[in-house]
């Protein structure tokens, strides 16, 4: 029996060695312990794809054998953190998902969204291709974004006012903008927003930027919306957004 003992001995630091190796802390864990930083923690940015959370179009043929037509959308921001929109772009698909038009704009106010915010965009699209509307089965919305820590600051509006235009039986919306923000405005983007029954998107109208905005200054201004088909009747509340698109870049 005494020829095992130096093998036994062995074999009991060898095992007293590993135990105090597994007992000892992880370097790296202990530092995210004391940071207060885990890494189930750490915030994910690889998904940030946005969708359109509410979408909208219409076309009708033309005299010249064309379509003329709008659409609008509304995007929600419902990751964590804020995001910027650099661009987006919108196809019109047929029955078996050809595309039959492409539009790509940057017309989406506002650019910057925090969490749960909402930035909406509209244009009006016109087909040269001689199609009938009812072709058109599906609108597909593509947006481009990143992580961004800015924060927008956006202009203040009243006096919003919805009329039908005696003139081809269009709509028409008269308002004031205030630039309440810190600064002045170089470039003015306004979006006029229409909502129907159950907050139904029904109309995004962009007002072109052609002003600039002194800080504390007001303006009003006047826009056709798009859809040119909307009854006054449909519309159970508009409201505008608006800020510097400079502000943006």
């Amino acid at each position: 029996m005494k020829k095992f003992t130096p093998i036994i001995l062995f074999l009991i630091i060898i095992f007293l060695i590993t135990s105090c190796n597994s007992s000892a802390p992880d370097p790296a864990s202990s530092q995210n312990s004391e940071t207060g930083i885990g890494n189930g923690d750490v915030p994910d940015y690889t998904n940030l794809q946005l969708e359109a959370s509410q979408q909208t179009y219409r076309f009708e043929p033309s005299a010249e054998g064309s379509m003329n037509g709008s659409y609008a959308f509304e995007v929600t921001n419902t990751s964590d953190v804020p995001l910027q929109v650099e661009s987006y772009a919108v196809d019109f698909l047929d029955q078996e998902e050809n595309v039959v038009s492409h539009n790509e704009n940057v017309n989406l106010i506002p650019k910057i969204m925090q969490p749960g915010e909402k930035a909406y965009a509209g244009d009006i699209v016109n087909i040269e291709a001689p199609a009938n509307p009812d072709d058109i089965k599906k609108m597909k919305v593509y947006l481009y974004s990143s992580k961004t820590s800015k924060v927008l600051e956006m202009f203040d509006f009243d006096n919003l006012n919805l009329m039908e235009n005696t003139d081809g039986g269009s709509l028409i919306v008269t308002g004031k903008v205030t630039n309440n923000t810190s600064s002045d405005a170089e470039l003015v983007s306004i979006a006029v927003v229409s909502m129907g029954e159950n907050n139904k998107l029904l109309d995004v109208t962009y007002v072109s930027s052609i002003f600039t905005l002194s800080r504390g200054a007001e303006s009003s201004f006047e826009t056709k919306l798009n859809n040119s088909t909307l009854k006054k009747a449909d519309i159970k509340n508009i409201y505008a957004l608006g800020y510097d698109f400079t502000k943006t870049n």
